[in-house]
């Protein structure tokens, strides 16, 4: 009834796009960071040394295209020492988070003999150790097809909690969900700013747009990040390609909200978030420190959540996971994603786990053994030098492109 098949070349990756949109539009695992144009951005930049792209399709007996995971392929060292084979969702698997509510995701009319057909198909390969599925959102309806597959070498465990807040009610009814004090400061802190300077929302609507909003928030979150001694999302390398390219597409399909915020003319304040299914994921922000004492950073987002609940194609603003206190503020309903993992009985994950288990109560002893105050200059010293590391790259940069002024440049930093 099925044909189940592999995809590993990048080529057949591409010519994926229509088939994999429109499915995923079918399916109830709709969501912005499973598009084609985002895992395949992702893969160009992020993926893995040495990984392959392993992803499943499921066709009918008609060769339409009805399930897919979008996996890939690679061998890890677990302490050093053991290689384990393991399958991971595309926009896994590195330090940087950028992906989340990834999923399987099948046509809803043959949901349960698709992910079955998916999970046999893992079920026999010998190509990996273990398959690890992580951000699925909790309601997943494939989580139950591989449990009927995998029995007890399936674990299914919490590992992360997305706020939202309900736009589709409007402004008004969204500040009657906040505590009194957060409800008097969401306006008050904007009309402040107002009285003392002239201010402008702006939202991207051209490429030239993207260019500069992106640019402006690249510079602006770095800025603000760097002066709490923190190194800023955008040390790593690529970032900001990759935000940009990614910009640029979500643009043409409608599904970009790039807000600025000018302050006497000038951006002071960006904002980025990605639309999908009526849900727009806050991605990343930025604003220049200096307005701190004006409380720049809600301004932005308060104007921005305002917007949001005047647009008709909003019916949630979700802030992501990752823990940050400040998003329990704004929003009184989360979503939670789980880990899902499969682990084949064989030596080398026995010794995987083993090693893992070690590692985990060593670092707990040694983190209840270890003073408080020396636990906190520890993590000021990694912040110091992840951020001149960050500075130096910058600067080696400048160095490249402007020849002998760019050296005096990273010099001087490195001698700071």
């Amino acid at each position: 009834m099925f044909r189940v098949g592999v995809v590993d070349t990048i080529d057949a990756f591409e010519r994926l796009q229509h088939e994999w949109d429109a499915l995923l539009d079918r399916s109830h695992s709709r969501v912005f960071f499973l598009r084609h144009h985002w895992n395949r951005a992702w893969w160009r930049r992020y993926a893995p040394a040495n990984a392959k792209l392993h992803i499943v399709t499921c066709r009918d007996h008609e060769d339409r295209l009805v399930g897919v995971a979008p996996l890939y392929w690679r061998r890890r060292l677990v302490g050093g020492v053991v290689p384990v084979r393991e399958l991971l969702f595309i926009g896994m698997g590195i330090d940087l988070k950028t992906s989340e509510f990834v999923d399987m995701f099948v046509d809803p009319a043959v949901e349960a003999p698709a992910c079955q057909a998916i999970a046999r198909h893992l079920a026999t390969a010998e190509s990996w150790d273990r398959v690890w599925m992580w951000q699925v959102p909790e309601e997943s309806r494939t989580v139950d097809h591989l449990a009927g597959i995998f029995a007890d070498e399936l674990h299914v465990e919490a590992c992360d909690r997305a706020p939202y807040i309900d736009t589709s009610e409007g402004w008004d009814a969204f500040k009657r969900t906040l505590g009194r004090s957060m409800r008097r400061n969401v306006e008050y802190y904007a009309r402040r700013l107002q009285k003392s300077h002239v201010c402008e929302l702006r939202r991207a609507s051209t490429p030239e747009d993207v260019d500069a909003g992106v640019r402006a928030l690249i510079d602006l979150h770095q800025t603000s990040w760097h002066a709490r001694g923190e190194p800023g999302a955008f040390s790593t390398p690529s970032f900001d390609q990759f935000l940009i390219e990614v910009a640029h597409d979500s643009l043409h399909r409608g599904q970009l909200r790039l807000w600025t915020l000018l302050v006497d003319g000038r951006i002071e304040a960006a904002l980025i978030g990605f639309l999908d299914a009526g849900v727009l994921h806050y991605f990343q922000k930025g604003f220049n420190p200096a307005f701190a004492p004006q409380d720049l950073g809600n301004v932005m987002l308060s104007l921005c959540v305002r917007d949001s609940c005047d647009d008709p194609d909003i019916h949630a603003f979700d802030f992501m996971g990752g823990g940050a206190p400040y998003k329990d503020y704004w929003a009184r309903s989360a979503r939670i994603t789980k880990a899902v993992t499969i682990r084949r009985r064989t030596t080398f994950t026995a010794l995987a786990g083993g090693i893992h288990s070690a590692t985990e109560r060593v670092r707990e002893v040694l983190r209840q053994a270890t003073p408080m105050t020396l636990r906190q200059a520890r993590a000021r010293y990694l912040r110091r030098r992840a951020t001149r590391a960050a500075r130096m790259s910058k600067a080696l940069v400048i160095a490249t492109l402007t020849n002998a002024p760019g050296l005096e440049a990273l010099a001087a930093i490195v001698m700071t």
